[in-house]
């Protein structure tokens, strides 16, 4: 994956920057869902079909494992260099999207 062609693939990617420890698919649907402005529908199955075309390119920005509770999706360094260049090409700071609400006062 060469860059990041959407803004549910970068909120995915953002959600799971937040949470090194890694994310099942409903948490992250929560972490995204929590941010304002956020684009992705209330349906697991979207960000699931969202984060596994994210891991069936090389190289991968995403990984996922099994656990007991289904998968743990985990961000790749690669998905953090695609991240940064996306933030630097839209002009989007980091630290304003990990607020749940900005309050533009």
């Amino acid at each position: 994956m060469e860059k990041i062609t959407s803004y549910r693939q970068y909120e995915v990617l953002a959600a799971l920057r937040e949470n090194k420890a890694g994310l099942t698919t409903s948490q992250v649907l929560k972490a995204c869902r929590a941010k304002a402005g956020s684009e992705l529908p209330n349906d697991s199955t979207v960000v699931s079909k969202i984060i596994f075309s994210m891991r069936s390119v090389s190289p991968k920005p995403v990984t996922s494992m099994d656990i007991s509770g289904g998968k743990l999706h985990k961000i790749t360094p690669h998905g953090i260099e695609l991240l940064e260049a996306y933030e630097k090409e839209n002009a989007i700071d980091a630290t304003e999207q990990n607020s749940p609400s900005a309050d533009p006062d």
